[in-house]
């Protein structure tokens, strides 16, 4: 690892990251490129820093970082965000606790600026391609999804992950027990106290200062996801495939974007303007048996269904000129209504694209909140079907009136208005105060 510019492309620190509903991984193509020369010191250059050492030992904390290995995949994600939001509907924080590992050999402490990188001139084209696209949102969107839409500016890379554990928060862990409870990892076999030990020891001892992750999915080496009931069996095979990792600050993310000429960053920041009313962006088949009518289903509840719906259909490749419409819609997911003006002669192949754009009305933040809580509250009380039917239906019922509303209509409607501050969100707040004092079936 013994130079900047290695290190750089071993670990692919100039790849761009991805968050969405998916996961996290690097983005395929090259957004930056280094701006220093092969030939320059490390001390020349402030933003990287050599630490010759045999062994060093460090803390992070789960919630704020992210660990990767040289070919990118994700050992510890945060829960999915779209685009440049960490606030949208589906984001979750992970679960606050500390990774303790310790580098052999060397470890490199690299703090990337502006004048330390450069945007890749195919990054740029592709940018401006899309900015003058018919449908730049969407345009840009694609181009993020190949280029990340974020870029890590602070990280520590080291040429050897050698002792690797979890510690539960809020505890105490005396020094002595701590190196007890890590595990010296080398090729398919641990080395304690001069024994070799198979993988199933291995884990054995693994699992003494681990417990299972709370999250859906991990990110496995060869890029496959690995979902909660299989982490057991691919934490015997993680050792195997990594000799090199860098833990990324999360913190110290940066937008692609921020990397470009100041012309095209006003100009992707204007046609963003309107991102925090965003949802979703993507593309859902076409059910060829029933081509009217599109069911689409979020993976976790949002917060609240005041969107509304803009798309376009795709057959063959080909555009299509339809009319959708919001059939219905809840907290889940939504029906489509599409009006063919003729039906294309294959529907396996038809795809249709789907913008969702979040309506913001008076009181639908204050009664999303509510319901958000009553939805924790069905999770807690699922063994009592009553209770979750009756939450589930008046939920359900109210959120998709809401929905079906059109915004300027809403905001002029004043006895709406009323109903919700006057009947739908006391109704709301009474039930979460009779499921949290009584956790009994409702009676209305």
């Amino acid at each position: 690892m013994g130079i900047p510019n290695n290190i750089i492309e071993d670990f692919k620190l100039c790849h761009g990251l991805l968050f969405d509903q998916i996961g996290v991984r690097l983005a395929h193509k090259c957004a930056v490129q280094a701006n220093w020369s092969i030939e320059e010191s490390p001390k020349a250059r402030p933003a990287v820093q050599l630490i010759k050492t045999h062994r060093i030992q460090d803390t992070f904390i789960y919630e704020n970082n992210l660990t990767l290995d040289k070919e990118g995949p994700l050992f510890n994600p945060p829960k999915a965000f779209s685009r440049f939001k960490e606030n949208n509907p589906l984001y979750e924080r992970t679960l606050d606790k500390a990774v303790i590992f310790r580098i052999d050999k060397e470890l490199w402490n690299i703090n990337i600026t502006r004048d330390d990188i450069k945007p890749t001139d195919e990054f740029v084209e592709a940018i401006k391609k899309a900015i003058e696209h018919k449908t730049p949102h969407r345009a840009l969107d694609d181009v993020f999804s190949e280029y990340g839409y974020w870029l890590n500016c602070k990280f520590k890379v080291g040429s050897r992950l050698q002792r690797f554990t979890q510690l539960e928060p809020g505890q105490d862990h005396h020094p002595k027990d701590v190196e007890l409870r890590q595990t010296e990892w080398i090729g398919e076999f641990i080395f304690k106290d001069g024994e070799n030990i198979l993988f199933n020891e291995i884990h054995d001892e693994w699992s003494k200062g681990i417990r299972p992750f709370k999250g859906s999915y991990l990110l496995s080496a060869d890029d496959s996801v690995v979902r909660t009931g299989e982490i057991s069996a691919w934490l015997k095979y993680s050792p195997r495939v990594s000799n090199q990792w860098s833990v990324i600050e999360r913190a110290d993310f940066v937008p692609t974007y921020k990397f470009l000429d100041e012309s095209l960053i006003a100009n992707i920041e204007m046609l963003f303007s309107d991102e925090t009313e965003i949802l979703m962006i993507g593309e859902s088949p076409i059910d060829y048996r029933c081509p009217d009518l599109c069911q689409v289903r979020f993976s976790q509840p949002l917060l609240s269904n005041a969107y509304k719906v803009h798309g376009e259909v795709y057959s063959q490749g080909e555009r299509c000129d339809v009319d959708i419409t919001l059939y219905s819609a809840s907290i889940y997911g939504f029906f489509l209504e599409i009006e063919w003006p003729e039906f294309p002669r294959s529907f396996e192949t038809v795809k249709t694209s789907l913008l969702l754009v979040a309506q913001h009305v008076p009181l639908i933040g204050e009664v999303a909140n509510v319901a958000g809580q009553i939805l924790d509250m069905m999770q807690e009380a699922h063994h009592n079907k009553a209770i979750c039917k009756t939450i589930y239906d008046i939920v359900l019922s109210n959120m998709a009136f809401l929905g079906s509303l059109d915004k300027e209509e809403y905001s002029n409607n004043k006895s709406l208005e009323d109903f919700l501050r006057d009947v739908y969100l006391p109704t709301l707040t009474e039930i979460a105060k009779t499921i949290e004092k009584k956790k009994s079936p409702l009676e209305f």
